[in-house]
């Protein structure tokens, strides 16, 4: 899906939500040299994350954070360009409002 993306857009600012172990965050990072941020519920997830991305060389671009669903306040106002989710469906749906109002006009999900 983001080498697809690639071919039509060049996104500024990604959010990557229930990063895991940062896979989607790096992967658009390596795409684009843009910035991420990376949330996960789980501190493991997330320190899993930077461990990563420190190692993928892509650390300095990538913030990430612990927070359930887009509740974090790092996320207060921001808007990205690109935000991408690798959950279960419900638990996406249940936050399809939150995850559009932090999406540009135009942006993807």
């Amino acid at each position: 899906m983001l080498q697809t993306r690639a071919r039509f857009a060049r996104p500024r600012s990604v959010l990557d939500v229930g990063t895991g172990t940062g896979l989607l965050a790096i992967a658009a990072v390596k795409l684009w040299r843009c910035r991420a941020l990376a949330t996960d519920i789980d501190p493991l997830a997330v320190a899993a994350t930077r461990r990563n991305a420190h190692l993928n060389a892509v650390a300095p671009w990538i913030a990430s954070a612990v927070g359930a669903g887009l509740a974090h306040p790092r996320l207060n106002g921001q808007r990205f360009d690109l935000i991408t989710a690798n959950i279960l469906a419900w638990p996406l749906i249940a936050m399809a409002g939150d995850v559009a109002a932090h999406l540009e006009p135009g942006g993807h999900v």
